[in-house]
């Protein structure tokens, strides 16, 4: 064994728990494919965010995503009260509006997470100042 090199896990590999949630997963996506598609497509800032986020807990990408989601459950709302079809999710994606809407709901994320981390950090300064 080299020098330095430790004995952990790789980040890839999953856990029993891992595979199922992963198989879970894959049959929910089958079986509702229209809202598949899109989440898939809408929560392109939550996947960005999360492979660039490095914080300890990921709040970040925690932030980003529950706000992007909510941003997209209306249109799943819509598309599970119509005829649930593929060709109606990918009609929705194409409309601007949903775009602009699904994506301005993650924006507002990162607004959240900028203002908290702001407001986090003056008050932190403030009571290390009132220390001194």
């Amino acid at each position: 064994m080299a020098v330095g090199a430790k004995n952990k896990k790789s980040k890839t590999s999953f856990g029993w728990k891992g595979q199922i949630f992963l198989i879970v997963a894959l049959l929910l996506c089958v079986m509702f494919s229209a809202i598949a598609v899109i989440v898939v497509v809408g929560m392109i800032p939550t996947i960005v965010a999360a492979i660039v986020d490095r914080s300890e807990g990921r709040v970040r990408a925690m932030t980003i995503g529950a706000m992007n989601f909510a941003g997209c459950v209306p249109f799943m709302i819509e598309i599970f009260k119509k005829n649930n079809s593929i060709e109606t999710s990918i009609a929705y994606m194409l409309e601007p509006r949903t775009i602009v809407v699904i994506y301005f709901a993650a924006a507002m994320g990162y607004l959240i997470d900028w203002a908290m981390t702001g407001i986090v950090s003056s008050v932190v300064v403030q009571k290390t100042k009132a220390r001194l």
